[in-house]
């Protein structure tokens, strides 16, 4: 069973944010590989020491935490101290980035009926591909709707055979969202009724 993986990249104010968040209201698990960067140097880790090896402790702060203004002042201007960076950085975002992959993958092994492909294209080219006829999205509130609403249209626009069903979420998930999930794991707070099993359970290791 493959995962289904969208690569959403562009320049400076090209609109990646927004794009992510419309994802992730619509309920699409994004993964955000800034976030990764910063995870990958967090204080005390493998990567940040090496980049401290390579650098020199002029890269801190004094917390002890990547100062990215300065690293990025040294590196970037050079051509090869910015591969040299890259070489450190890159390989372990690629390992956290292959992790949520296998998280997402491990989220639905369970339903026999459920496959994660990837594609590169329209989500309305894809289901024409495969030959399926109906999008189901879940909505939380009326914010969902209104752009669901138009992506249906364009979707439809694209492929006059495709419909989209709206399903409205259970009371008890209407408010939740990733930013909750941040937050509850910042506090320690139990996940099992919100995200996947497989999801709960790597994210309960990680902050033991």
């Amino acid at each position: 069973m493959g995962c289904l993986v969208v690569g959403l990249t562009g320049q400076t104010g090209s609109g990646k944010s927004t794009v992510s968040r419309i994802l992730t209201d619509c309920g699409i698990p994004v993964i955000d590989c800034d976030r990764l960067a910063r995870e990958a140097v967090e204080p005390g880790s493998e990567c940040l020491l090496q980049l401290v090896q390579a650098f020199g402790a002029k890269i801190l702060q004094q917390d002890g935490s990547l100062d990215r203004a300065k690293m990025a002042a040294i590196a970037f201007p050079d051509p090869e101290k910015l591969e040299m960076l890259n070489s450190i950085t890159h390989k372990v975002i690629l390992r956290l980035l292959e992790k949520r992959l296998e998280m997402l993958c491990r989220s639905v092994e369970e339903l026999p009926n459920v496959e994660a492909e990837l594609y590169r294209g329209l989500l309305a080219d894809y289901a024409r591909e495969k030959g399926g006829h109906v999008i189901v999205k879940g909505l939380r509130n009326a914010t969902d709707f209104d752009l669901e609403y138009q992506m249906a249209a364009i979707n439809r626009g694209i492929w006059a055979e495709l419909e989209t069903v709206f399903l409205p979420a259970s009371v008890e998930y209407q408010h939740f969202s990733s930013t909750m999930v941040r937050e509850m794991i910042r506090y320690r707070q139990p996940l099992e009724k919100y995200v996947p099993r497989a999801v709960a359970e790597e994210l309960k290791q990680k902050t033991e």
